[in-house]
């Protein structure tokens, strides 16, 4: 009798004990649960806006742009940029820890964050910002602009890296609570112009510029034809080099540096392009850098 006794409380151990669920089963990276099927656990709720954060209409918080990343298919981006608030969890262990980063912080100025829904650690759906960057892509001049626990809001297209829920091309810090942060890029956050213009007047505004490496603070919207000359069909993390001109058959006039091309796909020699961001001149050449590409007209 006590062997028996003894086996029944042994298996309702392992019954109570197999019974057990993660708070989160599916968390950044780890899909293998990710099935309509299986029951989902409620999210917390996300903590509160603070107050004096200027948050863009229409902004998602990171439960939001997880479950729409969640939904892409391996590789695949989605087809429009989003602002997604939410607050600096943590920074990638990984690429801080190699030894070149400080080096190439001083350089690109840019840092790899994740934002949560919360700022309490309860949750583990976590957004990973890979190379984030101040307001329009401007660089962070030190790490005192973004620290964990800042309140931000990033503007991106969302993609689904091997199963990791991250920014597509660039992820550039639009609002945050953290005061330094808004001391620095002050002048910024101001609503830039638009300036609308051919390849060869950006090109003449690019080089007139006084400063090099220095991207504009207005928006200009160029468009122009994919030219042969200098082209490059590879496409990296959604972004892609090539160079416009006014006319199909022309020269390189104005360039497209690591710009986001539509769904992640290069676009072709011939296409007419339009291209949104902020212009600056490096060295000698008029470029945008890191702006958005939408295709016009399609190649003859």
């Amino acid at each position: 009798m006590k062997k028996v006794q003894l086996i029944l409380t042994c298996v309702l151990a392992l019954c109570l004990f197999s019974c057990k669920e993660k708070a989160y089963i599916d968390g950044p990276g780890d899909n293998k649960y990710n099935q309509d099927s299986l029951p989902v656990l409620v999210d917390p709720d996300p903590t509160p806006d603070p107050e004096g954060v200027n948050i863009p209409e229409g902004a998602i918080n990171v439960y939001e742009a997880v479950k729409i990343g969640k939904r892409l298919a391996s590789g695949a981006s989605s087809d429009k940029e989003y602002y997604i608030k939410g607050w600096v969890h943590s920074f990638d262990a990984t690429q801080r820890a190699k030894a070149d980063f400080e080096d190439k912080f001083k350089q690109y100025g840019n840092d790899y964050a994740y934002l949560s829904a919360r700022n309490d650690y309860m949750s583990e759906k976590l957004f990973y910002c890979y190379r984030i960057l101040g307001p329009n892509g401007t660089k962070f001049p030190d790490h005192e602009s973004l620290e964990i626990g800042d309140f931000v809001v990033v503007k991106c297209r969302i993609t689904n890296y091997n199963g990791i829920i991250e920014n597509d091309g660039t992820c550039s810090t639009q609002a945050s609570s953290n005061e330094h942060f808004n001391e620095v890029f002050a002048e910024d956050l101001i609503p830039a112009d638009t300036i609308y213009a051919t390849c060869a007047e950006a090109k003449a505004a690019a080089l007139a510029l006084p400063e090099n490496n220095v991207a504009t603070k207005d928006i200009y919207v160029i468009e122009g034809y994919v030219q042969s000359e200098g082209y490059k069909a590879e496409v990296s993390r959604g972004q892609q080099i090539f160079w416009i001109d006014d006319v199909q058959a022309g020269k390189k006039v104005f360039e497209s540096y690591y710009c986001n091309v539509p769904n992640g796909e290069a676009v072709q020699v011939g296409q007419k392009v339009r291209l949104t961001g902020p212009i600056m001149k490096y060295n000698t050449t008029a470029e945008m850098k890191n702006g958005n590409v939408e295709i016009i007209e399609e190649a003859e």
